[in-house]
């Protein structure tokens, strides 16, 4: 009937359907209909799965190179042996005046991005070792340094001012933050890490912090990817994959006060 062939059949079995080849016939034709139905159906499922799966694997893809970028430098780069570190990712260097200047290593400058500006107390202040000494500006926030020592402040670099960005292009040399004069250098200096010491230390750390970051991928999986379908830009570092306050909460926690 469906093809034309037939328009209508009288019945001659008595309607005992189940006994009657054109009805099986029909039946069969039914089944076969609705199979490839099924069929069909399930294929598109499986595509549309397929689908989903790749790109959340791309995603994962993506969000691991973007933390292998973010990494990369740490594994060859030595921190510099002529000045001591404390663990919050500040380093102190004397100099023949006996005053010491203070700034922040490379791990810690280059987790930070984009720095707004920099802000210290007013000069000359007294300051006791692991109080706050300056605040690096973020958008997301503030993230406080602490002094490596307890002493005077002197200085802070004037260049900061005009220039934020030095701290992340050139963290120990010209983004230094402060100079003061330690009240008893010998008393502080046990406190403080040798190059090896904080290296070994900062290494555990990045490993510490990277799992983190992991973590949080497995959480976002499904919608972190390098294709968006809204007509959006592909995210390219971590710092828009897991969301700029989220990544600011995570890196800021490194600067906190530490025995």
């Amino acid at each position: 009937m469906e093809a034309g062939f037939v328009t209508y059949k009288l019945c001659d079995r008595d309607y005992r359907c189940e006994e009657c080849p054109f009805d099986a016939v029909m039946r069969q034709h039914a089944a076969t209909k609705e199979g490839e139905k099924k069929s069909a159906a399930v294929s598109e499922s499986r595509a549309v799965q397929g689908k989903r799966q790749g790109i959340a694997d791309a995603g994962a893809r993506s969000f691991e190179q973007a933390l292998e970028v973010a990494f990369a430098p740490f594994r060859d780069v030595e921190l510099p042996g002529d000045r001591l570190y404390h663990r919050n990712h500040i380093w102190i260097q004397k100099d023949e005046t006996q005053c010491c200047r203070v700034g922040i290593d490379h791990v810690g400058a280059s987790f930070l991005r984009t720095i707004a500006s920099v802000v210290v107390p007013h000069i000359p202040v007294w300051i006791e070792r692991d109080a706050p000494c300056a605040w690096v500006v973020h958008r997301e926030g503030a993230v406080t340094l602490h002094s490596p020592v307890s002493g005077t402040i002197l200085q802070s670099n004037q260049a900061l001012k005009e220039h934020p960005h030095l701290i992340n292009d050139s963290p120990y040399d010209e983004g230094w933050i402060l100079c003061l004069a330690p009240d008893d250098f010998q008393v502080d200096l046990q406190l403080l890490l040798s190059p090896a010491e904080a290296t070994s230390l900062f290494r555990a750390e990045l490993v510490a912090l990277r799992k983190e970051f992991l973590d949080l991928l497995q959480l976002n999986r499904p919608a972190v990817g390098r294709t968006l379908y809204d007509g959006g830009f592909p995210l390219e570092n971590i710092q828009e994959m897991v969301g700029i306050r989220k990544y600011f909460e995570i890196v800021s926690r490194i600067f906190e006060k530490r025995p």
